[in-house]
């Protein structure tokens, strides 16, 4: 771990998949997180 690096996801383009993707990753962790498990894409 390294306490003075933040990653954040970055997307550069609004295309209409770009969204889509998005929205399905998001759809995703939201059901990772309601199961129990962690999410394959946390922020802080």
């Amino acid at each position: 771990k390294l306490p003075n690096v933040t990653l954040s996801p970055h997307i550069a383009g609004a295309s209409r998949h770009s969204i889509t993707k998005a929205a399905d990753m998001i759809a995703e962790d939201i059901g990772r997180i309601l199961d129990g498990r962690q999410p394959l894409y946390p922020t802080k």
